[in-house]
């Protein structure tokens, strides 16, 4: 989840509060101290820039294709929501260097016609609640899974929609590949999240006939297998949320020093007074009164100010290489490619995973089109 906020960026962030930025000791009798020191913060989106960078170089060639000439129109649609085969390889690659994981479904529309066709759905690792897998013939097949979805249901008047929360349930019962969908059930009490089934259990078919596996894939940073893999960004993120952080407290000190603060001793006026300050104001003094300026002195900030040149300049070298400089113009090739050897090894096998994946899904599509091989 830490992954999908900072890569929304500092809005995500700055709205889980302490979660990502720790209150300081003067904050929790004043809130609104903390505000102003959350508001003051700058967060710089390594993440996402770092994410979509590496995506978008994986895919600076689009991948060569071949498939039945019957389908390849398809590719223009996979989703039959308007994104193409390159726009949803690049949604996945965004995903699984990311939170190192995504799945990938291949479905029907429910209603029969001679335009239906196959189409794809693209789910988070967030999404992925359960599952249940099997090895059968040297492959890891799935048995059962609950994915969740997010729809657009009529508001509470004519007006307006909201999202509301359901759960499909994949599974094979008898041999037989199953869908189910429950949704909340609307008699459940206030406050009570109980769901029940919505709608008749639907068997996905092919000619006529129910499918006997489900057409549901996993895609990690190595292989497609169900284990979970260790995010490839997660270090990036954690030096992001480090730097974020730090520039709160630059942020915060600059913010107490940076204007010098006028003090007086010695003032004749009533003890409740307001003292003015201004060109135009007069202060009288006692004898022996004085006046100055106070103004900051130290170290402190400077220290602040270099964690946070250090912190950008490691998320640099953890892959974000259009946040800094990546070496002299004298550096030799050997040396730069010894630099970004275990980054480019990491995207090859990211590479290679959703090849394997895209091949599958093809292959799926194919072969409920009716046009690809048993």
């Amino acid at each position: 989840i830490c992954c999908r906020d900072v890569y929304e960026g500092g809005d995500a962030v700055k709205a889980k509060g302490e979660k990502y930025l720790p209150h300081l000791g003067s904050h929790k009798k004043k809130p609104e101290i903390y505000d102003g020191y959350k508001m003051r913060a700058e967060f710089y989106n390594a993440t996402a820039r770092t994410v979509e960078g590496l995506a978008g170089g994986m895919l600076q060639k689009s991948p060569a294709v071949e498939v039945p000439e019957s389908i390849r129109i398809h590719l223009q649609d996979v989703t039959l929501a308007g994104v193409d085969l390159n726009g949803f390889v690049g949604e996945v690659a965004s995903d699984v260097l990311l939170v190192g994981r995504c799945g990938i479904l291949v479905d029907m529309p429910v209603e029969e016609s001679q335009e239906a066709r196959p189409y794809w759905v693209k789910y988070r690792a967030e999404d992925i609640i359960s599952w249940l897998t099997k090895r059968m013939n040297g492959v890891e097949q799935v048995l059962r899974i609950v994915l969740r979805e997010s729809v657009e249901v009529l508001g509470d008047d004519e007006f307006g929609f909201k999202q509301e929360i359901q759960y499909r349930v994949l599974s094979i019962e008898s041999g037989v590949y199953t869908q189910s969908v429950y949704r909340k059930d609307p008699k459940a009490k206030k406050g009570e999240d109980e769901y029940v089934l919505s709608g008749p259990v639907i068997s996905p078919v092919k000619l006529g006939r129910p499918l006997t596996l489900i057409p549901f894939t996993f895609v990690g940073p190595v292989g497609t297998g169900a284990k979970i893999q260790r995010s490839p960004a997660i270090d990036l993120v954690d030096v992001n949320l480090s730097h974020y952080r730090t520039m709160a407290d630059l942020e915060h000190g600059r913010h107490l020093t940076a204007l010098p603060t006028p003090w007086v001793a010695g003032m004749r006026q009533d003890d409740d007074a307001e003292v003015a300050v201004g060109s135009s104001t007069i202060w009288f003094l006692d004898q022996g009164g004085t006046a100055g300026m106070l103004e900051f002195s130290g170290a402190g900030l400077g220290s602040l100010a270099t964690a946070e040149s250090e912190k950008r300049q490691k998320m640099a070298t953890l892959g974000a290489r259009l946040l800094g400089d990546t070496g002299g113009s004298g550096e030799a090739a050997a040396t730069v490619a010894m630099r970004h050897s275990g980054e480019q090894a990491t995207l090859r096998k990211i590479s290679h995973s959703i090849d394997s994946a895209v091949n599958t899904m093809l292959k799926w599509h194919a072969w409920w089109e009716g046009t690809g091989v048993e």
